[in-house]
């Protein structure tokens, strides 16, 4: 049953249904009657389909850790990656506070304007690596955890990628580097040779960086 108190400014609209405790301000009561009822109805229907109710944003990223990124050889990343997504502030609230139930399109696509245009903004590139983690977690709580009737991320317009890169270095750049990095097609004894040798190679191959990390074993040494 919902209850409704006159505030300064408005009405707060409280419920409280199958352990599920929401309120909200609006500025008349008949807008928070409407909400109130609605979203009851919404929470009765996601408990009568067994969706697990009142579930966080910050549960399923504590538990996508905890089950799913250790296994991964990239875990510190999605740690790192889905710490900073739940810092983000939409509304004034953190989005690893969010019920899940109340996770939009929406909100998703403010989340993302604010990745793209806050203090800390990122590019478009890694806002869509962000996207692809950020659907994996809420597409693994609805169809193993059972928290989501439906995954939001599929509606949420992606930012456009970058204009390739096609330009590369002249013969005379390369050959400029390499000689301020001691190399001169001899045996490697120092690490900005070994620097040299490795930029050579990226520009044979056109291997990317992490590419090239595992080929070498660089990673591997380091785990």
């Amino acid at each position: 049953m919902a209850s409704f108190r006159k505030r300064v400014g408005g009405w707060r609209a409280e419920i409280a249904i199958h352990g599920t405790r929401e309120s909200k301000t609006f500025s008349t009561k008949a807008e928070a009657a409407a909400w109130a009822s609605a979203r009851e109805t919404e929470i009765r229907r996601g408990a009568d389909s067994g969706i697990v109710i009142g579930k966080s944003c910050g549960d399923a990223f504590d538990r996508y850790l905890e089950e799913v990124s250790i296994h991964k050889r990239g875990e510190r990343w999605e740690r790192l990656r889905l710490n900073a997504i739940g810092e983000v502030l939409i509304g004034g609230q953190a989005i690893k506070d969010s019920k899940l139930a109340r996770v939009t399109p929406e909100l998703l696509g403010a989340w993302r304007d604010q990745r793209m245009t806050g203090e800390s903004k990122v590019s478009g590139a890694t806002v869509n690596r962000e996207l692809n983690l950020l659907s994996h977690v809420l597409t693994t709580a609805r169809k193993e955890w059972k928290w989501l009737a439906d995954s939001p991320t599929s509606d949420v317009r992606r930012p456009k990628p970058a204009a390739a890169r096609e330009r590369i270095p002249t013969d005379d750049e390369v050959e400029h580097l390499c000689n301020a990095l001691g190399f001169a097609d001899e045996p490697v004894t120092t690490k900005s040779q070994a620097v040299a040798v490795a930029y050579l190679f990226a520009i044979e191959t056109a291997m990317r960086a992490q590419g090239f990390a595992y080929a070498t074993g660089v990673l591997q040494q380091e785990r």
